[in-house]
């Protein structure tokens, strides 16, 4: 390996199961509900008042985005300080150009065509690879960094959560409309077009040697330039020290970004100490089936355990895991937030049924967007909304649950 390949993948530990959080926003036209094409004015007034004392604010891919992001936090509490703190800061300069803030995996009416990238030498030189193509990127996400003390740990952990992906996409899911259409996912914004030619999963490795390895030859051949190439759904990030798990669409409040932090975090640490089985290349086999039922179907998709091969209700193996997660509870408010994602699994009621109750309820997409970027600036709690929304549930259509149920040998 080169010298320049070594240093490009040298791991800085951090703290196990210290926690980052980056949170995608979108940018809303206080009047039109449309995206709001105004994130380099927005980003100059969020940062000219003082400097900020955590977190950053910063400029994603196309100008209906901002990304707000954590200092390096030791619990669920400390990610909800950071998040509100900047939220406010950010919603603030919005208002000052006509805009507000929404959480959400994808804007449910605009069309991709007509977003604009934002102007910055990473993103130039993006665009001169791929063209109109990196537009259908505009999707938001929430992304949690899992400090790791040993890199060698670092494969390990990245393959052990590799098995909870479908249990992060179906807590997240909020992104049922695409350009004004109910797509009948819960999660689109999981299947929106990604160019990027690394593919959405890490080789299977047993070693960071090994993984640093592979990625040179990436290097060697031109295929990535840095670590910030690769798109996986969960990847190790060297500078930080953490492995990041990048599949969760963005929520709709702060409150939720937090329990679903706190949900990683208490993962995190349940596989560290309990070790509870050993990752194979053979649990890959169904990892694509498993994504796209919890992309598709939410907390009422079909899981099937890559150990036992055998189908089970996605929401039945969370409660579970959420119960198996509680007696590693020790942070303040952690119980109370994994009660509050208990809750959404016991009830099938993720942020996307959230939104498609509140288009039951609205003229238009565009008056469902505003009302979505109120839940973002003023973080109600999730448990309100549900209950908000309850009466609407049975008039929204959904397409039922209707997979294979053969067995696998």
């Amino acid at each position: 390996m080169s010298n320049s390949a070594q240093h490009s993948f040298d791991f800085a530990p951090s703290a196990d199961m210290s926690l980052g959080v980056e949170l995608e926003l979108q940018l809303i036209d206080a009047e039109t509900g449309d995206l709001a094409q105004r994130s380099p004015q927005i980003l100059q007034a969020a940062r000219l008042p003082r400097p900020l004392a955590r977190g950053a604010i910063v400029p994603e891919v196309s100008a209906g985005m901002i990304e707000i992001s954590t200092g390096v936090c030791a619990n669920a509490c400390e990610v909800a300080t950071d998040l509100e703190s900047l939220r406010s800061r950010v919603s603030c300069a919005a208002a000052e150009h006509g805009a507000r803030i929404s959480g959400g995996g994808l804007h449910p009416s605009k069309h991709w065509s007509e977003q604009q990238i934002f102007d910055s030498p990473r993103y130039r030189d993006l665009t001169s690879l791929y063209g109109e193509v990196l537009k259908q990127t505009t999707v938001f996400g929430q992304h949690i960094h899992l400090g790791c003390a040993d890199v060698e740990r670092v494969p390990l952990l990245m393959h052990q959560l590799a098995r909870y992906v479908p249990h992060f996409i179906a807590l997240s899911a909020s992104s049922p409309f695409m350009e004004g259409r109910d797509t009948g996912f819960d999660s689109t914004r999981t299947y929106c077009p990604n160019p990027f030619p690394t593919g959405p999963r890490a080789p299977f490795t047993n070693s960071w040697h090994e993984l640093t390895e592979y990625l040179s030859k990436w290097l060697a051949c031109g295929v990535i330039k840095s670590i910030k190439d690769l798109h996986w759904d969960i990847r190790p990030k060297p500078e930080y020290g953490t492995v990041e798990i990048r599949v969760l669409d963005s929520p709709l409040s702060i409150e939720r970004a937090a329990a679903l932090a706190s949900f990683a975090q208490l993962l995190g640490t349940w596989l560290l100490e309990s070790q509870p089985f050993i990752p194979r290349d053979e649990d890959y086999l169904v990892y694509e089936y498993n994504k796209y039922q919890a992309a598709k179907f939410g907390l009422q998709a079909i899981y099937v355990d890559p150990m036992t091969r055998k189908q089970l209700l996605l929401r039945d193996h969370l409660g579970n895991l959420l119960s198996t997660l509680a007696r590693h509870a020790s942070a303040p408010r952690d119980e109370e937030r994994l009660a509050t994602l208990r809750k959404v699994v016991s009830t099938i009621q993720n942020d996307a049924t959230v939104l498609r109750s509140l288009r039951g309820r609205c003229r238009s997409v565009k008056e469902m967007a505003l009302l979505a970027a109120g839940m973002m600036e003023t973080s109600p709690k999730p448990d309100d909304v549900v209950r908000a929304s309850m009466p609407l549930l049975t008039a929204v259509p959904r397409e039922p649950l209707s997979v294979s149920r053969s067995q696998w040998a």
